[in-house]
């Protein structure tokens, strides 16, 4: 059979209108793509900035305030400790390096995760990780991952580097 009266262009007409939709829907989804990246980007920023602020909290020695940036419910190196544990272990390492602060090295966000290196400087009253610092000076790292839920650090895996503290003993 040869082609229909008026075939030709009702083809065209309906190509035409395949390609306008087309093209449409590439535009949509561009623009949803890009809201999409910039809602990651802020939400990542927020949460830089959210970890900031913990971190200063920490510096201050501000433990009323770690329950804005602390789960109940908080688990630390898969033990599960809560706010209270949580702060304890912060408080306990205070009384054995009165010196110490926290100083951000690197900090990667990819919400609802936090990779972050530490990096310490400080003097060790006595014992630390089992070495005997005894009050000499030592710089060490620390890599960090916290999982955040509903804006609060919900769990933590930290590792600190061991080694390089052995080497300056």
């Amino acid at each position: 059979m040869g082609p229909q009266p008026g075939g030709a262009p009702r083809n065209r007409r309906r190509a035409g209108i395949r390609e306008v939709i087309s093209v449409r829907l590439a535009r949509l989804v561009r623009a949803h793509n890009q809201r999409h990246d910039r809602k990651q980007r802020a939400d990542a920023h927020d949460l830089s900035t959210l970890y900031r602020r913990y971190i200063d909290c920490l510096n201050r020695r501000d433990w009323v305030s770690l329950g804005e940036f602390v789960a109940q419910d908080a688990i630390h190196n898969g033990r599960v400790t809560g706010l209270a544990g949580y702060r304890a272990i912060l408080e306990q390492d205070v009384r054995d390096i009165p010196d110490l602060r926290f100083e951000i090295e690197l900090l990667v966000a990819e919400p609802p995760l936090i990779a972050c290196r530490l990096r310490f400087d400080c003097t060790p009253r006595k014992v630390f990780l089992g070495l005997p610092v005894d009050g000499r000076r030592i710089a060490f790292s620390e890599n960090v991952f916290y999982a955040w839920r509903d804006g609060k650090i919900a769990q933590v895996w930290s590792v600190i580097d061991k080694a390089a503290i052995e080497a300056q003993l």
